[in-house]
């Protein structure tokens, strides 16, 4: 808190409120603590303390407020120190944005709660007596949010029992529908009713829970209101979701690439998920979804990834990814170049069967390749890798993986400003890359490269098989090297389209069906040309031959941002590794740095078998030897001075 007060001059000041209880009483200092605590929405927390030979829970408030004006922005739990700068700047940088945001906006901000009127009659017998003040407490919790948020939000209630539009529109938005068989005892008639709060601004809508129905075995369905408390957090994340307070960024989720709905696997499951990472890159991004196949690149994006596609695009498509780095859009590659296929059928998999290796041709290579990217083919193994613990039942022991290398610090680019705390991480089925950026019109890009493998890698071509069991290394006569597996390439690209064609985009004709038309009439004769749309083109509407300064990131691996992978916390070095270099495309440098200053993952510096044998040999007989000569310098010491003072004292000779 002092270096930001010192760094911010007046513009930031603290107070740190200190709560004790030592003989279970509270004085009236901690007492004014608490209730401002409770009042910013900090909650307690339970901590284990060990006093003498008891271990005893206790109530502990550890969380932190940051306020400017009105609006506030709340740390709820601080347990450590462990990235707590990187936490505390990006609240502060969050609170600016939001700040800005709803001072810009032009339109309000509408709340709506939908809350069936029939309710009311069943209420006691769902245990919701307190269902009659709901609509109040909402009220309650918008006014409170509306001091705070400039007034930019409207409260509406709407009863869908008494009106069949509220009663339509609280359908689409799929919120608590109830349905109940008429109750004699009760005279209840049958009936059906809905609750649920919508925050809606422009064309975009979050619809909140305001009754929880939680499912118990053996007892069957409980409903609960949600407390004001936690209402007031869930509409306040409402709001920043409907009103973009952070910078976009594109996410492609066309051609069946990660971050989209691709086809179940064999098994029934669906494929590798990116939710861990989609979470993280929300926290200071409002993602932007892209699909190719229906609409162009959207303006005012900076950024686009693009993470294992693995459908073909059309040449309209890459056209549109050429265009937007020619206009200074950076992009983000996550590129694999297999697609791996599981065996048909749980009976195959049970048998025993392996996974086969299609190769990926998308479309993109040719973009790279004009780039002088080369994504070369096989996947890189390496003696340095991740070992896989066996369980006892299959014998136990350790199990190397090799198609999961480890990169070494000494292999982390550290002159790179957001890759200089990172001490080392692990990759996944990654394929090496080549940069030559001496063809023709590259001269103006610059390629740093950012990891690569240990000097005892080599490389698995095709035919693949990564089954731990059938991997052994080469022999150590045969080659092994240290290869690239990601790059930063930036400066001013040239276009793969200059002196060729402009590509067209083909779209489906809208007409009716003559009756008496031929059903197996060619595709081709229901199609219709469209004229590139605006976005491919600059702001004067022509085509960019040579573009702006830009950066392209790639990696061989999309498996490093799978759930497998990238943890939800966002603190190992793998997780930091990508969001740093998004960061890093995004002008955040400096909050990429701040990510990574404190690492889980500090590995001692790799020596020779020489300097591990010596430092061996310094602790097994060298410390002895120490102690020894210093007793025998001590004792010598004694020595010479119990000589002296015997001198000293012995009768002179008459």
């Amino acid at each position: 808190m002092e270096e930001y007060a010192l760094y911010a001059n007046n513009n930031f000041h603290y107070r740190i409120y200190s709560i004790r209880a030592d003989d279970g009483t509270l004085a009236q200092s901690d007492q004014n603590g608490i209730e401002q605590a409770e009042s910013y929405g900090i909650e307690p927390i339970q901590i284990q303390r060990i006093d003498a030979d008891e271990i005893k829970f206790q109530r502990a408030y550890m969380g932190l407020v940051l306020i400017h004006g009105d609006m506030v922005e709340k740390i709820p739990a601080i347990t450590g120190t462990d990235g707590l700068e990187y936490r505390i700047t990006t609240a502060i940088s969050k609170l600016n944005n939001k700040i800005g945001a709803f001072a810009n906006l032009d339109e309000k901000i509408n709340i709506e709660l939908y809350l069936s009127s029939s309710l009311l009659s069943v209420a006691p017998l769902m245990q919701l007596e307190g269902l009659g003040s709901l609509a109040q407490n909402v009220e309650t919790v918008v006014d409170r949010l509306n001091r705070i948020n400039y007034d930019r939000l409207t409260f509406q209630k709407l009863d869908p029992s008494k009106n069949p539009a509220a009663a339509e529109q609280a359908g689409k938005e799929r919120l608590l529908h109830l349905q109940w068989d008429a109750i004699a005892e009760r005279n209840l008639p049958k009936g059906s009713g809905s609750a649920g709060l919508v925050v809606r601004h422009k064309d975009k809508r979050v619809a909140l829970e305001v009754i929880n129905a939680v499912q118990i075995p053996l007892i069957g369905t409980h409903y609960r209101m949600v407390p004001p408390e936690s209402l007031e957090d869930a509409v306040s994340q409402a709001l920043e979701a409907v009103i973009d307070i952070h910078e976009r960024i594109g996410l492609l989720t066309s051609h069946g690439a990660l971050g989209g709905a691709g086809p179940p696997n064999a098994m029934g499951r669906q494929p590798a998920g990116i939710n861990n990472f989609r979470t993280l890159l929300s926290e200071n991004y409002t993602i932007q979804e892209v699909d190719l196949t229906q609409t162009e690149i959207p303006r005012g994006l900076r950024s686009l990834i693009i993470a294992r596609p693995t459908e073909a695009f059309s040449d309209w498509e890459l056209y549109q990814i050429d265009q937007f780095l020619m206009q200074g859009g950076n992009l983000i590659l996550f590129l694999d170049r297999y697609q791996e296929t599981m065996p048909g059928g749980r009976q195959a998999m049970m048998m025993g069967g392996r996974p086969s290796y299609q190769p990926i041709d998308s479309g993109l290579e040719k973009l790279l390749d004009h780039w002088g990217i080369k994504r070369k083919d096989g996947y890189v193994l390496d003696e340095n890798c991740f070992t896989q613990r066996v369980p006892e039942a299959m014998g136990g022991g350790e199990r190397a993986l090799y198609f999961a290398p480890i990169i070494e610090s000494d292999k982390i680019a550290h002159s790179v400003t957001f890759l200089e705390n990172i001490k080392g991480l692990v990759t996944l089925k990654v394929s090496p890359l080549e940069v030559n950026l001496e063809k023709e019109g590259l001269q103006d890009l610059t390629a740093t490269q950012l990891i690569a493998t240990t000097d005892e890698a080599w490389l698995m071509e095709e035919p693949i098989n990564l089954h731990p069991m059938l991997l052994t290394p080469p022999p150590e006569n045969e080659p092994r090297q240290s290869y690239p597996l990601a790059y930063l390439i930036e400066g001013s690209f040239p276009s793969y389209f200059k002196g060729k064609q402009i590509p067209v985009k083909i779209v489906e004709q809208d007409r009716d069906e003559d009756p008496g038309e031929d059903k197996d009439t060619e595709t081709a004769d229901r199609q219709t040309v469209q004229a590139a749309p605006e976005v491919a083109h600059d702001s004067q509407g022509r085509f960019i031959a040579q573009g702006n300064r830009a950066k392209i990131f790639i990696l061989g691996s999309a498996e490093m941002i799978t759930d497998g992978i990238i943890d939800e916390s966002g603190r190992t070095p793998n997780d930091m590794f990508v969001m740093n270099a998004i960061d890093a495309l995004n002008d955040r440098t400096k909050i990429a740095t701040m990510r990574s200053k404190q690492q889980l993952f500090n590995p001692l510096a790799e020596t020779t078998q020489g300097v591990k044998t010596a430092v061996k040999a310094a602790n097994i007989i060298g410390l002895p030897i120490l102690v020894v000569l210093f007793g025998i310098g001590v004792w010598a010491n004694r020595h010479v001075r119990k000589k002296k003072i015997a001198a000293k004292f012995q009768p002179s000779a008459t």
